[in-house]
C-alpha cells in the first residue's frame, strides 16, 4: 500500500498532466470557486446539469490546503493525498482476496498487480468522478463478496449496499453494472438485498439532497 501511495504520488509530481478537461473544469475550478471566489465557469454550471458532490468534497480539501500555503502545490496538496490514497484501495481489496483464497503470497501477487497495473497508476491522480467512482466499486465488491466460501454479513451487505450507491452518485453512467455487482452479491436472500437496499439509499438520498439544494 505504501508503495502505490508512493507511486500513484510520485507519477502526479514528476509527470503532471490532464487527461481530460473535466478534471479542471468540472471539479477542480468549480472547487477553487467555493474557496476562493474565483474560477472559470463552463456551460454545464450555468445550465445547472452537474452536480456539486465531489468538486465541494475537492474543495473541503482546498480549504485544508489553504492552510499550508498561497502557493498552488500546497492548496491542491491535500486533494493530491486523497487522489493518491483513494487509488490505493483496489490494492488492499486485491489483497484482501488473494490472501483469503491463496494466503499471504496469493495476497501480495494480487495486491502487486493492482499497486503497479499502468492503468491504475496514471488515471488515479485525476480528479474525474470516473476515477473516484472507480475506486469505490472494488469496496463495494469486497465488502459484499468476501470470498473463499464466507458469507457477507448483514453490516457488510450494507455497507456494501452504501460503495455502490457512492459509486452510483458519482457516476450514475455504471447503473447497469452495478445492477449486475448487486444481483451478484444479494441473489438467494431477501434480507440480503433488503440490507444492500438500505445502504445504497443513504449516499443516494444525500446526492438527491445536494442536487435539489444547488
Amino acid at each position: 500500500l505504501l508503495a502505490a501511495f508512493a507511486l500513484r504520488l510520485g507519477v502526479l509530481y514528476l509527470r503532471p498532466n490532464i487527461h481530460w478537461p473535466d478534471e479542471i473544469f468540472q471539479v477542480m475550478e468549480p472547487a477553487h470557486r467555493l474557496v476562493f471566489g474565483t474560477g472559470a465557469v463552463s456551460w454545464e454550471w450555468v445550465a445547472g446539469i452537474r452536480s456539486w458532490l465531489l468538486p465541494s468534497f475537492v474543495a473541503g480539501l482546498m480549504a485544508v490546503g489553504r492552510v499550508l500555503g498561497d502557493a498552488p502545490a500546497q492548496i491542491n496538496l491535500p486533494v493530491a493525498v486523497f487522489m493518491a490514497a483513494a487509488g490505493c484501495a483496489p490494492v488492499a481489496c486485491g489483497y484482501g482476496w488473494g490472501a483469503k483464497f491463496h494466503g499471504r503470497v496469493g495476497g501480495a501477487v494480487v495486491a502487486s498487480v493492482a499497486a503497479l497495473w499502468v492503468d491504475l497508476v496514471y488515471m488515479s491522480p485525476h480528479t474525474l468522478t470516473e476515477v473516484v467512482a472507480a475506486d469505490c466499486l472494488p469496496v463495494a465488491l469486497f465488502l459484499g463478496l468476501p470470498g473463499a466460501g464466507e458469507t457477507a454479513s448483514r453490516r457488510r451487505l450494507w455497507l456494501a449496499g452504501g460503495m455502490l450507491g457512492l459509486t452510483f452518485a458519482l457516476r450514475f453512467h455504471l447503473a447497469p453494472a452495478l445492477l449486475v455487482a448487486a444481483i451478484g452479491i444479494c441473489v438467494g436472500a431477501w434480507w440480503r438485498w433488503r440490507a444492500a437496499i438500505v445502504g445504497a439509499c443513504v449516499p443516494v438520498l444525500v446526492l438527491g439532497l445536494l442536487d435539489w439544494a444547488t
